[in-house]
């Protein structure tokens, strides 16, 4: 399997010793909220019991006694119900998750070279929207926002959840269209003179809904197995190939081992290269609240996750790329 070579920077060798003390006090932080969760998780299973009684009741007189056979406001009171008891035995779980994220991201970014974490930030729709790679969405949420610069390249990224809503009518419901990790490069000048986008192939209607509207062909290649996994367009044909050229080509693909990504959307304009990758797992979550939090592998797991994510550019090769003319 294909292995990114994870830079590593001054320091990580006194990292463990510089987390523990940080991890100390988060232990007792989650020996407290464990407790309060225990004790909820038992109490929620009981008002989750008690209250089946009552919306049973009303769910018989409304069908049996009245008549009415439209049982959906029970239904839904019962829904809302029981969410609100998950919300509340869950709470002591999300603190101490926020807890570990905002002590132990901050110190493994530094330890990396990042200048930024932010457990709730993110990049710009309007930013990643000129990239026209977005997937169509409704909602769009993003955690674990990480910022710096590598070889005097800005690099910006966090995990980021798309949603649209499907079906119609009262059986809309909203779907998750996107999950996995966002990545923008932004180099210190323009270096691509026209838009190149890649991604998944999805057929010919799929490639014109990524398309329409735009000044952006159909580029072809000649790996036959790159452009069965890919489509690419561009508005710039010479451009595209020397960014795509073979060596790329099989890195691309080889993401798919190192990531076991689902699919990898990529776009060239001018001074930013933009990355989606659909990898539809969350890759920095803290340890479960079961776990001692003392536990310095687990932030080690961590570390490698975004050093991971930050050799995507060492990989790639993306710190100079070809500044090429139209052609």
């Amino acid at each position: 399997m294909p292995q990114l070579e994870i830079p590593l920077q001054q320091g990580d060798a006194t990292f463990q010793q510089s987390l523990q003390p940080v991890l100390q006090q988060i232990e007792a932080f989650r020996e407290e909220k464990n407790r309060i969760y225990i004790g909820r998780a038992s109490i929620g299973k009981i008002l989750t019991l008690i209250s089946l009684v009552p919306l049973c009741l009303s769910y018989y007189f409304f069908l049996f006694r009245v008549g009415v056979y439209n049982v959906e406001p029970v239904l839904i009171f019962g829904l809302f119900l029981w969410g609100g008891i998950f919300f509340w035995v869950g709470m002591p779980l999300n603190e101490y998750q926020d807890s570990y994220k905002e002590n132990v991201m901050p110190m493994i970014a530094r330890s990396l070279g990042l200048d930024e974490y932010k457990l709730k930030g993110e990049i710009p729709i309007s930013e990643m929207s000129t990239a026209r790679i977005l997937p169509g969405y409704e909602t769009y949420s993003s955690s674990d926002y990480f910022a710096g610069h590598r070889k005097e390249t800005g690099l910006r990224f966090a995990q980021a959840t798309f949603e649209e809503r499907k079906g119609f009518g009262k059986y809309s419901h909203l779907e998750i269209v996107f999950q996995g990790v966002v990545l923008m490069i932004d180099l210190q000048q323009p270096k691509f003179f026209g838009h190149t986008i890649l991604f998944k192939q999805s057929g010919m209607i799929g490639d014109w809904v990524q398309t329409a509207g735009t000044d952006l062909q159909r580029v072809g290649l000649e790996d036959p197995k790159f452009s069965g996994e890919y489509g690419v367009f561009s508005n710039d044909q010479v451009e595209a190939r020397y960014i795509l050229d073979p060596l790329m080509m099989e890195k691309i693909l080889n993401l798919y081992e190192i990531y076991a990504a689902s699919s990898l959307t990529m776009s060239f304009m001018g001074a930013q290269v933009f990355v989606m990758v659909n990898c539809e797992r969350s890759l920095f979550d803290p340890p479960p609240i079961e776990m001692t939090a003392t536990n310095c592998a687990f932030a080690e797991s961590l570390k490698g996750e975004v050093s991971h994510i930050m050799a995507l550019m060492d990989y790639l090769d993306l710190y100079k790329p070809p500044a090429v003319g139209s052609g």
